[in-house]
């Protein structure tokens, strides 16, 4: 009959929109997660990645800066220069200070840690061997002082500048990693809203083609059974 096929078409185009209903909140769901993991990608590219390869670059710039100021303390000729220079190094250490430290509170990974850490390490003894270098250089044994600098300060320093780039490498590295993370989320976000779009057109369609039919099977001629 001809109401219990109206019926029928109804149920399933109620079938349909309820399914369409609930995969677009689930869709809606994916996308507002995709596009969160996106945002804290990109946070986390600029806070973690982007300021700290800076500042990772200024103290490789000051590293050597302060180098080329040992150097410049050895040849000195007088009391007045030593001093100069040393105060000058002394201010160098204490901004390198503060932006590794800097570094240090931001979001590392296990390999920066360790990097880090060796660092540090280094670091310490760079710094020793520079102290004993600017002694020997301030007491007026300016062979001596050359001598050490060239036997070993030389080589504290490589084994320093070898340690940030290291963690230079690592910023670079570990960005790409976040930079592809928010790619593919947004790239997932987009695909569920062309899926939404796509369920959307489809279910449509099939709402079009069932009231068609609902019209056409209004207009048919009714057949009693009793005939």
């Amino acid at each position: 009959m001809k109401w219990v096929f109206a019926i029928g078409e109804r149920h399933r185009l109620a079938l349909c929109l309820t399914v369409l209903f609930v995969v677009s909140l689930l869709a809606t769901y994916f996308i507002q997660k995709d596009v969160a993991a996106a945002d804290r990608s990109v946070r986390s590219l600029y806070k973690d990645r982007l300021v700290p390869a800076q500042d990772i670059a200024f103290v490789q710039e000051r590293l050597y800066q302060n180098e080329l100021l040992l150097q410049e303390h050895i040849s000195a000729p007088s009391t007045v220069m030593h001093s100069q220079i040393r105060s000058q190094l002394q201010r160098h250490q204490v901004g390198i200070d503060s932006l590794v430290d800097k570094y240090a509170h931001t979001i590392l990974v296990d390999k920066e840690v360790a990097w880090l850490k060796k660092y540090r390490i280094d670091l310490l003894a760079h710094r020793r061997m520079q102290q004993q270098i600017l002694w020997l250089s301030e007491q007026g044994f300016i062979q001596q002082a050359a001598a050490l600098y060239r036997n070993e300060g030389q080589g504290h320093f490589k084994q320093l500048m070898g340690t940030v780039q290291q963690l230079a490498s690592l910023q670079t590295a570990v960005g790409y990693k976040l930079y592809d993370q928010s790619h593919r989320s947004l790239l997932e976000a987009g695909l569920l809203t062309y899926l939404v779009i796509g369920l959307t057109l489809v279910v449509g369609l099939m709402a079009q083609v069932l009231l068609k039919w609902s019209l056409l099977a209004a207009r048919l001629p009714y057949k009693s059974s009793l005939n």
